[in-house]
């Protein structure tokens, strides 16, 4: 049955917080058509009643203040104070990627921010906390909200607050329901690209010039179509075995 539709676009964002505004902004950066859903017709978030630390690793600020410390020492800091709660593969992935959201806020979104130098933290094996002026959330939520809105691929829809997910007979999301009312069918038409992008990235010992050594690392495969999916990790199992074969290299992998 064909679905109708009040509004198309390539991608849907429910949210203007700090997550949404970040999301549809690196979206927009890529040239997708957004449309950001937001149920008030201001800014304000939780983000912005926060301090707005940004914690982070290996930055040109910690650099330029003589602060020594890695992404490594930053997880282990983190996996120490939950007690292994959370997991190892995606704090790591985070804190290696930490430096280079703190370069897009401030060369891309517009962001100052500065190394909060005054003190440390329970937990910290060095200063990592990275602050706008203010050390209010307000900054990085205004900044982000301007940044977007230079981008003519980008809408804001203020007073739109999203009402719930349309699915089709696989249960594949095919748009979204929002409105005062959550009557208004907003579809998503992103083309059915497969995607395949490469996560956590781990080597041991810690240099890619060590060998015997191991790398250890994920891979997101991503696509609408089982089939697709399927045809995506079978490729991935064939290459791999080539590798293995041409290089000598033990390689194991195992779907998660």
């Amino acid at each position: 049955m064909t679905q109708s539709w009040d509004i198309e676009t390539e991608l849907v964002v429910v949210g203007a917080g700090a997550c949404g505004l970040m999301a549809a902004f690196v979206a927009a950066r890529q040239g997708v058509e957004v449309l950001l859903l937001e149920k008030s017709a201001r800014l304000g978030c939780n983000t912005e009643l926060a301090s707005g630390s940004i914690p982070a690793a290996g930055t040109r600020f910690q650099k330029a203040a003589g602060v020594e410390g890695t992404a490594e020492q930053m997880a282990d800091d983190i996996l120490r104070k939950n007690r292994g709660q959370a997991d190892p593969e995606i704090v790591r992935a985070l804190c290696h990627r930490s430096g280079e959201v703190i370069d897009l806020l401030v060369d891309e979104v517009g962001l100052p921010l500065i190394l909060n130098t005054d003190a440390g933290r329970s937990g910290f094996s060095f200063l990592r906390l990275h602050n706008p002026p203010g050390r209010t959330g307000g900054p990085l939520i205004r900044s982000l909200h301007d940044a977007l809105g230079k981008f003519p691929n980008a809408t804001f829809a203020d007073e739109t607050p999203g009402a719930g997910l349309l699915t089709d007979g696989r249960g594949a999301v095919t748009g979204v329901l929002a409105g005062p009312a959550g009557t208004d069918r907003i579809a998503t038409t992103f083309p059915d690209y497969a995607r395949g992008t490469v996560g956590f990235m781990q080597v041991k010992p810690n240099s890619r010039n060590v060998v015997p050594g191991e790398v250890r690392m994920t891979v997101d495969f991503r696509n609408a179509k089982d089939a697709t999916l399927s045809a995506m990790v079978e490729e991935l199992k064939r290459t791999a075995v080539s590798i293995g074969k041409e290089s000598r290299t033990d390689i194991a992998l195992r779907e998660v």
